[in-house]
């Protein structure tokens, strides 16, 4: 097996040279750039391979991160930002671990397994829910910091999450430039934090551009199951003589569901309705018509969680969305 030793010697430079430039310390210790190369050169045509767990036991720094998923599977927004993540931490020379648990004692076994390894920070995607005060209790006896992506209510801990008032801004003044006046609202049931504030900042927009909403036009309730109340909320709406020509929706998942009860309600998108979602989720440019969206960058997201935690900062980073505009959208008729 090919040393440390021996790519030194191959390169005819110091130990401690190559070892900074394979550990990603060279540019902080001044290293010249040739000679970076050429060391780099030398392993690859080598084919060393750094022992990572021996430097971090001789450096005695942590080059170990995890990031806990959410529970009951793993949707594309949240693999969006792990990869994101797990690029970035290998930019740091670091490696990320993923814990992907069912149940609080699961939970609590794979995180006590984590902090033995005594990792750098841990990062977790969503609210912890129950297993939240075990979470940073755990984490603080072991000095490790918490930073927490797409939520931003733990104590003690880091967030990283899109500007959502300001994403739904963006949608309103789109469906508002486009002609719109009537406008409804659908998300997720109370509770959830990010239809809480999509919905109470969509109520805003409204009340600032002066433009009427009906109670009975905003939905706040389940999406998903099917046979549940969302697909009578829309017949009703729709039945009526002066109903909305355009639907503002807390993500694109529920954005699609609506699409599929109109056009089955025997409505044309976006003839005679509007339809914006919230996301940017793959499947928007494969519907028909393409969702119109509000793009939320999940690999920044995973990203910026990385840099936070090395930090081992305690602070909220908002970071921007961007309106994408596709065919669900339109001047009303």
């Amino acid at each position: 097996m090919v040393t440390l030793k021996d790519v030194a010697k191959a390169a005819g430079v110091s130990c401690s040279t190559v070892s900074a430039v394979l550990g990603n310390r060279a540019e902080k210790l001044g290293i010249k750039p040739e000679t970076r190369k050429l060391v780099q050169r030398t392993a690859a045509r080598m084919r060393y391979r750094r022992n990572a767990i021996a430097a971090q036991m001789k450096s005695g720094q942590a080059n170990t991160l995890a990031m806990i998923l959410p529970e009951g599977g793993t949707p594309e927004f949240v693999m969006r930002a792990a990869t994101a993540a797990t690029v970035e931490a290998e930019k740091h020379g670091c490696f990320m671990k993923i814990i992907a648990a069912n149940g609080k004692e699961d939970f609590i076994t794979r995180l006590d397994s984590v902090l033995s390894q005594c990792p750098a920070a841990l990062l977790h995607w969503g609210k912890a829910g129950e297993r939240g005060d075990y979470l940073m209790s755990a984490a603080r006896e072991c000095g490790v910091p918490v930073v927490f992506l797409d939520f931003s209510e733990t104590i003690g801990s880091g967030s990283v999450r899109t500007d959502d008032r300001a994403g739904i801004a963006q949608a309103v003044e789109h469906l508002c430039a486009l002609g719109h006046r009537r406008i409804a609202h659908v998300t997720t049931f109370k509770g959830e934090r990010f239809g809480d504030e999509r919905a109470e900042a969509f109520l805003s927009e409204m009340a600032k551009r002066g433009l009427p909403v009906k109670t009975e036009w905003i939905y706040r309730d389940e999406c998903f199951r099917s046979g549940g109340p969302l697909v009578p909320f829309l017949e009703r709406l729709f039945s009526e003589p002066e109903r909305p020509t355009a639907v503002s929706c807390g993500n694109d998942l529920i954005a699609l569901r609506v699409m599929t009860a109109l056009e089955r309600q025997g409505l044309r998108i976006p003839e005679e309705v509007s339809v914006i979602g919230y996301s940017d989720l793959s499947f928007g440019v494969a519907c028909e018509p393409e969702l119109t969206t509000i793009h939320q960058p999940f690999d920044r997201m995973g990203e910026t969680a990385v840099k936070l935690a090395l930090e081992g900062g305690a602070r909220e980073v908002l970071i921007p969305t961007e309106l994408v505009v596709r065919g669900s959208t339109a001047s009303p008729n």
